[in-house]
């Protein structure tokens, strides 16, 4: 697939998913930010490395999105784990708010641990990405009793008739961009209706506040599909792994630690690459083009406008506005008010990503294929914990 093919997937995919094509932001050691939060999930959810998923969820923490990671992690947890590790969630939300609290990094690290020691499942991630434009079936005829007794609104009926026909494809329908179900917390009782109503399920004490997460048709849809689960492959059992005394003492101490000069950072603090499996959505590297709306190449984008993307990190950001820089939108380039502003400011943070050797440029600039959904979940050997006749 050629680069100028590339651009026009992703811009269906952005236009397909409803999802902005956004300016990019590069985190401290400039790699892009929405690029180290998906290898953050591969190397999470692929158990490549357990170093390698510190390094990524480090790089976004101390580039200042701390609140971007923690959602990051709860979208991890309901995409490949809330089905089956139910008890997960109360530690969860405990951890959080323990974090909140004291700041401690070391809570956000026992998260980690969790999520990769454990066994994930793709059924959730699936049908999130899914996301239909159009229902799989639709259903006439009268009204079942039951389902006119739940008193619920005609939208939501059609969700939880779909519940009921065990036809998922719907379900991700429903509860994604086109649906039309915009309010969660109704779609979300009326979950627990049904299930208390038609499977005898005590639901009466959960709730969908309890949890400190964003996304809550996400959370919606990890609970249907842990209700609609065969019990048995469920842990019911709280167990959970304990965090390496060490792990984040080397952590604090790696980030903590600056190379003697800014030309020497790059080598020295890139330690991974991201991965060829993050294109399995619109990446925001493909998405910048020049005023005759020409698409900057990647390696482009890093040499000569490192600076102005850079300064949408809340760290960069304060490095810049020490020295005074304005950005210039026209150019993509950061000004500065006086020569002396400038040379302060490269004598720090001149890391000189266009003079770096080739390997060490494309630990952050690899280029990265497209990847189908399926195919995705593929590679990274991920099945569904039940077989999808209807997806």
């Amino acid at each position: 697939m050629t680069y100028l093919e590339k651009i026009k997937l992703n811009v269906d995919l952005c236009t397909a998913l409803l999802v902005p094509m956004s300016k990019p932001i590069l985190t401290r050691y400039l790699y892009f930010l929405d690029e180290v939060l998906r290898c953050f999930v591969v190397s999470t959810v692929g158990k490549r490395s357990f170093d390698e998923c510190i390094f990524w969820l480090s790089e976004a923490y101390y580039s200042g999105f701390q609140e971007r990671m923690i959602e990051c992690l709860w979208k991890t947890y309901y995409d490949f784990y809330a089905i089956t590790y139910p008890k997960y969630e109360s530690k969860l939300v405990r951890l959080m708010a323990a974090w909140k609290k004291s700041g401690d990094l070391h809570h956000l690290l026992y998260v980690v641990n969790m999520l990769y020691h454990s066994k994930p499942d793709g059924l959730v991630f699936y049908l999130r990405m899914l996301n239909p434009v159009s229902p799989a079936s639709v259903y006439t005829g009268r009204l079942p009793k039951w389902l006119k007794d739940l008193g619920l609104s005609k939208q939501i009926r059609k969700l939880v008739r779909s519940i009921h026909k065990d036809n998922m494809t719907n379900v991700a329908f429903y509860l994604g961009d086109f649906g039309g179900c915009e309010d969660s917390y109704a779609c979300y009782n009326a979950v627990k209706k049904y299930f208390s109503a038609k499977h005898d399920m005590n639901l009466s004490d959960v709730e969908l506040d309890a949890v400190p997460y964003s996304n809550k048709s996400h959370i919606v849809l990890a609970l249907i599909c842990y209700l609609l689960r065969d019990p048995e492959d469920i842990k019911k059992k709280s167990v959970f792994r304990k965090l390496e005394k060490d792990v984040a003492t080397k952590c604090i101490s790696f980030n903590g630690s600056c190379p003697d000069s800014a030309y020497e950072t790059l080598p020295r603090k890139r330690l991974y690459s991201i991965s060829g499996l993050i294109g399995y959505g619109p990446l925001d590297r493909y998405c910048v083009t020049d005023d005759n709306g020409a698409s900057l190449e990647t390696d482009h984008l890093m040499w000569r406008h490192w600076e102005y993307f850079a300064y949408g990190s809340p760290l960069w950001k304060e490095r810049f506005d020490v020295c005074g820089a304005q950005e210039n939108h026209t150019k993509r380039i950061m000004t500065f008010p006086d020569d002396d502003k400038l040379d302060t400011f490269y004598e720090k943070y001149g890391y000189e990503p266009d003079e770096q050797s080739r390997e060490v440029q494309d630990r952050a600039a690899r280029a990265v294929e497209p990847l189908q959904l399926k195919e995705w979940l593929a590679e990274m050997n991920l099945s569904c914990c039940r077989k999808l006749k209807d997806v």
